[in-house]
């Protein structure tokens, strides 16, 4: 089993920012996951999410939002983080079952 995590951070006060981090790596069966670690509030309504929103599967790009994906031929994954009036710290973890 090996395994890939990275932190992700974005800061926004009155517009909406996004930052992202892709991680490639051998094809092999994943388990996908990632979540908020830290927000703070820097205006009205404070807002940050963190998904999945890319990943190649099998040389085939999928596109969307996922909280957590597992699947087997997978060689890269990208992560985003989103914020509107808010500072946000996320974090993408990836474990490979098998290499």
């Amino acid at each position: 089993m090996q395994f890939w995590m990275d932190n992700i951070n974005a800061f926004a006060v009155n517009e909406t920012f996004s930052e992202t981090f892709t991680i490639d790596l051998p094809a092999t069966d994943v388990l996908v996951t990632c979540a908020l670690q830290q927000v703070g509030q820097l205006g009205s309504n404070g807002q940050a999410q963190i998904a999945i929103t890319q990943y190649v599967q099998d040389g085939s790009p999928k596109e969307g939002s996922w909280q957590s994906l597992s699947g087997n031929g997978v060689t890269s994954v990208t992560f985003s983080l989103t914020v509107n009036n808010a500072r946000a710290q996320g974090t993408g973890l990836i474990l490979a079952i098998n290499e």
